[in-house]
């Protein structure tokens, strides 16, 4: 059988908050931030020290910033004056 003629099986999300037949939990459990609508963890990575505060918050140093030479600096100097 090749696999293009394979019908592919996808499972669907359970669809939390629709209420149920005795109005209870609707599959969310009972309490707590989880249960309730609106709740979600934006930046929480599981424990470990995020990302925004692992990294500094003052400035930023570019690598693509130019040295200038101070040895040509006084060579322009003194061809000027």
């Amino acid at each position: 059988m090749l696999e293009n003629n394979l019908k592919k099986i996808k499972k669907n999300k359970k669809r939390l908050g629709r209420g149920n037949t005795n109005g209870n939990t609707c599959g969310r459990g009972n309490k707590g931030a989880k249960s309730r609508s609106g709740y979600s963890r934006n930046l929480f990575e599981g424990g470990q020290t995020p990302f925004y505060k692992t990294t500094s918050k003052i400035g930023f140093k570019s690598l693509k910033k130019k040295i200038p030479n101070v040895k040509n600096f006084y060579f322009k100097l003194n061809a000027i004056n």
